[in-house]
């Protein structure tokens, strides 16, 4: 059957928890029950996660048998079979499904589908007072269309966009691809993002130097291979683009200055590139004051201190949320220089 495909819930800010669960989480079969022969692919808020019914596990294969991915965890009942979340890399399957089922459709198709939800998108930025727009991640294809769109002048708001592909792919094309004002300054294609390297701390996935105090066998999920973060960190270099990369949990920015200090260390000359770490929620206090030795800019979210503060407690412990927990403030004091995004 058709694919349902929607996102925006979170199991922490549910009144009631679904029942049966597993650590908060909805057990897919009234889902399933539901929609029995059409597949449901719902993507966290965070989107670091999904959930999916039992049709959409038999369409990718997902079972009792699945074992976890590197940088993933299908979450499983006592019994050890698949609950229907799927936390970062684990998801792939489903999401291979969905593009299977999707790539059905005819280039017509297609292209008509991308220009409808870029106009969809802007008309809801508009309506909003957003004229212009940072995206964090787009494939080779999508920034095609775009570039289609900025050269006929369809382009209803201004884009910064970001490629998201295998640094091997990049390789061959990301000197191609920058653009700066193209299509009368309404397309620039000159970052690398996010090409995350955790995933979120609702669903477990931030990357921390120490467990999470609500569950205790999990540091979190590393979920892009650091080398291939050094080798995205190296082309950026080569081809003068800004890296913004996702870094949630302390262990994450970790492994993120370590990476941009490495590259600096190189060629000092490109500190003007404005690389990032994007989310900076989670800073070791021995690492707050390389924002600004190093010149990289916290990406932080404002209102994740707000909309995390019901469960992030609980995530942390109260002394390593005081500690490391959205430390803007300290940021800015240190000399960073912050920029705040939605």
């Amino acid at each position: 059957g058709t694919w349902i495909v929607g996102r925006g819930w979170h199991q922490d800010k549910w009144t009631t928890k679904p029942q049966p669960n597993v650590g908060g989480l909805p057990i897919h079969h009234k889902l399933s029950a539901v929609s029995p022969q059409n597949p449901v692919f719902l993507s966290h808020t965070s989107g670091h996660g999904v959930f999916v019914n039992q049709a959409a596990m038999l369409a990718s294969g997902v079972s009792e048998k699945s074992v976890n991915p590197p940088g993933g965890e299908i979450v499983r009942d006592e019994n050890g079979e698949p609950i229907g979340m799927l936390r970062e890399n684990a998801a792939q399957p489903v999401r291979d499904a969905l593009k299977a089922y999707q790539t059905k459709r005819t280039i017509q198709e297609v292209k008509a589908a991308m220009r409808q939800q870029v106009k969809l998108a802007a008309q809801n930025a508009i309506e909003n007072g957003i004229t212009s727009f940072q995206d964090m991640g787009s494939t080779w294809e999508e920034l095609d269309h775009l570039k289609v769109m900025a050269a006929e002048g369809s382009l209803p708001i201004r884009l910064y966009m970001a490629v998201q592909e295998p640094a091997v792919e990049m390789e061959e094309k990301l000197a191609d691809y920058r653009l700066v004002g193209y299509g009368n300054n309404f397309l620039t294609i000159r970052c690398i993002g996010e090409k995350v390297l955790d995933g979120a701390l609702g669903t477990h996935g931030g990357w921390l130097l120490e467990s999470y105090t609500d569950l205790p066998r999990s540091f979190g999920l590393n979920v892009t291979p650091v080398p291939e973060i050094r080798h995205s960190a190296e082309l950026a270099i080569k081809h003068d683009y800004q890296l913004a990369i996702q870094g949630i949990g302390d262990r994450a920015a970790r492994e993120l200055f370590n990476i941009y200090e490495e590259q600096f260390t190189i060629h000092p000359e490109k500190k003007d590139l404005r690389w990032r770490i994007e989310h900076a929620q989670v800073t070791h206090p021995d690492d707050l004051l390389r924002y600004a030795a190093l010149g990289v800019i916290p990406g932080i979210q404002g209102i994740f201190a707000c909309s995390d503060g019901p469960w992030v407690v609980d995530r942390l412990g109260v002394e390593r949320t005081k500690e490391r927990g959205y430390l803007f403030r300290s940021m800015a004091e240190s000399g960073a220089l912050i920029m705040n995004g939605t």
